[in-house]
């Protein structure tokens, strides 16, 4: 795991970050319009999926 992060981190423009910092991050982001999320509308299916 030490020498992937290390590889990671050497590709540049990487961030390593807890929960904590990535949210604020990604509420400023859609408020300044850099980011917007893709949203998936449920269910997928137009039908029930018949299960054998």
């Amino acid at each position: 795991m030490h020498r992937f992060l290390v590889q990671v981190l050497q590709c540049g423009d990487v961030w390593f970050a807890p929960t904590e910092e990535i949210a604020p991050h990604v509420r400023t982001a859609v408020d300044k319009g850099r980011w917007s999320p893709r949203i998936d509308r449920l269910p997928y299916y137009a039908e029930p999926v018949r299960v054998r």
